[in-house]
């Protein structure tokens, strides 16, 4: 498409992967979280298999309640899997357009807008985007797109602007010449000749008037810019 330079995909954006295997301690997830403030999630896997991802969020909200962390800080990691934790992952393929990734990330119920989307590849290996990176793309995605259709924009004044100066030199020249023929005293000049020449000029003219029309458009298009506000969710 013309205008479309959403075309990245998630593939191209920093991704993650700190992974935890099912036998491991849940203390070793705390301190995995405890020691990277921006790691947002990490993976399940068993032996290089997918099983799922447990975000920051979701690990904090199960090990506040109370004597909660006391209790499962030596079990492991599989107490998440076998407890059926609600862990409401969002997995997407690695060629997914940022765009849509945005999309399907902000359609999830707020309890987990914030948990980082999970990113398969085609070899089956799997990495964590972190949503507020996925915004942030988002957000510069749209910036490119409407600076695309401003240059647009303006690349289709200018092609206006210039057709009607072109066309109306050589207008001019037959409203000219149908003018002189029309209001012509030689007698021989026929009148029906001097009929077509009146035709010739008033639609000349019409013309005329047509891309004065244009040209004031143009013109008015250029000096205008108007801001449309909205509100989103992030």
């Amino acid at each position: 498409m013309l205008f479309d330079s959403s075309n990245s995909t998630i593939a191209d954006l920093p991704l993650y992967s700190v992974f935890v295997q099912p036998l491991d301690l849940v203390n070793k997830v705390f301190t995995l979280f405890d020691s990277d403030i921006k790691l947002s999630g990490v993976i399940i896997n068993n032996q290089n298999t997918f099983i799922t991802m447990l975000s920051r969020n979701r690990f904090y909200e199960i090990m506040s309640k109370q004597y909660m962390f006391e209790l499962f800080a030596k079990k492991k990691v599989l107490f998440f899997i076998e407890e059926k934790a609600d862990l409401n992952v969002l997995v997407l393929p690695s060629n997914t357009r940022i765009l849509d990734a945005a999309n399907y990330a902000l359609q999830r119920d707020l309890k987990y807008r914030n948990d980082p989307i999970v990113v398969k590849f085609e070899n089956n290996t799997y990495k964590l985007l972190d949503f507020y990176e996925l915004i942030t793309a988002q957000t510069l995605e749209h910036l490119k797109t409407l600076d695309s259709l401003e240059k647009a924009n303006e690349f289709k004044k200018e092609v206006i602007g210039m057709a009607a100066h072109e066309l109306k030199n050589p207008l001019n020249a037959i409203i000219g010449f149908a003018s002189i023929i029309e209001d012509s005293e030689n007698n021989d000049v026929a009148a029906e000749i001097k009929s077509y020449a009146a035709f010739i000029h008033n639609a000349g003219r019409q013309m005329n008037d047509l891309l004065n029309e244009i040209l004031q458009l143009a013109i008015k298009d250029a000096s205008t810019f108007e801001l449309v506000y909205s509100n989103f969710n992030i």
